[in-house]
């Protein structure tokens, strides 16, 4: 073999290996994507699920929002609590509306 031969096998070797070391990287390439892509789409499940848990729970914190602002339960609490009783007629007084104060004009020159 001459030498020129030699270098022309060593090259095609170079480049086969370099070919088979491109093929390699290229297939474990998209092996992790595609595991990233799998364990991206289980975390969008987990958060759709916790997404779902959310809404309940604010179904369910409006709801006894909405017990907590109900007539009955207001009087009672000023029934109960703070010692309010219903209105009398005696105790009822109308007050009527008027204008309201306005400024007093004070100038030095009189008009």
């Amino acid at each position: 073999m001459t030498t020129r031969r030699r270098k022309q096998n060593k090259k095609w070797m170079l480049l086969k290996l370099g070919l088979f070391i491109y093929l390699i990287a290229g297939v474990f390439t998209i092996i992790w994507f595609r595991t990233e892509v799998v364990s991206l789409e289980y975390e969008l499940g987990e958060l759709n699920r916790q997404k779902t848990g959310f809404i309940r729970e604010q179904r369910l914190i409006m709801a006894e929002r909405a017990s907590f602002y109900s007539v009955k339960n207001i009087e009672e609490t000023a029934v109960k609590v703070l010692g309010m009783s219903p209105p009398e007629r005696k105790n009822i007084y109308y007050v009527e509306r008027t204008e309201g104060a306005v400024p007093y004009k004070v100038s030095l020159n009189k008009p």
